[in-house]
């Protein structure tokens, strides 16, 4: 199947064993990126499928827009402290404005994000073929805790501040969909930080490699074609870093 088949999101790759890695990049709060990701499963009748998604985040495959809405106005004082317990002051913290920036769009957009990964999963399930899901990315706390760490106190507290305020400015269906550039939580977060190129590198270039590795490596176990579904933002590193490594434990620590 030819690129012309597909819709303009999907970039073609070559697997490790010369199998054919359909990758999709898509806008995370987008009803175009649902309609391209299910007419490309449709078409290609993948053997594998991997999502920009890690185990702590398997829950937004069964998300709307009511829980999540619910799940952010429900940030008590004791959920606060139970994930700066489970995640570290300055992590929770981040973890908490991301769920809040999350629950904003959420409501401005009237659309839960990951909309794509359900499409996903439920165009998988209609398949007459057996269809693995993979879960591709690195678990974010790790991500977060990285990030965080590559930053001095200062500017950790500005980092925060910036997300904030970033998400206060208003975004509509058709600036996502005419963009449809960036993961749109990845941009705020991306904007308020910069000037922090180290924060950039891990939230971003790490990432790109991380999930280069991952869909190259569950190429390598299909029998036949492979979807990916990514944030638009993370396509050309995925391309960059494809193939180049067999491992990226590196990333893990």
């Amino acid at each position: 199947m030819s690129e012309e088949d597909l819709p303009e999101t999907v970039t073609l790759l070559k697997g490790p064993h010369q199998n054919t890695v359909y990758l999709i990049g898509t806008a995370h709060f987008s009803e175009e990126s649902e309609r391209d990701v299910i007419q490309t499963i449709q078409k290609v009748k993948p053997d594998v499928i991997v999502l920009e998604l890690c185990a702590s985040r398997r829950h937004v495959l069964s998300m709307d827009k009511e829980t999540l809405l619910k799940e952010a106005s429900e940030l008590t004082i004791a959920k606060i402290r139970m994930i700066i317990k489970s995640n570290g002051t300055v992590p929770g913290l981040l973890h908490i404005v991301l769920l809040w920036l999350s629950a904003h769009i959420t409501k401005q957009l009237g659309m839960a994000p990951g909309g794509e990964f359900r499409a996903a999963v439920v165009a998988a399930n209609e398949l007459e073929n057996e269809c693995r899901i993979i879960l591709g990315d690195r678990p974010i706390n790790i991500t977060i805790s990285r990030a965080l760490a590559a930053l001095n106190w200062w500017q950790r507290l500005k980092l925060l501040i910036s997300a904030v305020t970033s998400s206060r400015e208003g975004i509509s269906k058709e600036e996502v969909e005419r963009c449809k550039k960036s993961d749109v939580l990845d941009d705020l977060l991306l904007e308020a930080a910069k000037s922090m190129p180290q924060f950039t590198h891990v939230l971003l270039n790490e990432r790109d490699e991380y999930l280069s590795t991952s869909i190259a490596k569950a190429s390598s176990i299909a029998n036949g074609s492979i979807v990916a579904v990514v944030g638009i933002g993370h396509v050309k590193g995925i391309v960059k870093n494809w193939l180049k490594y067999d491992d990226c434990s590196h990333l893990l620590r």
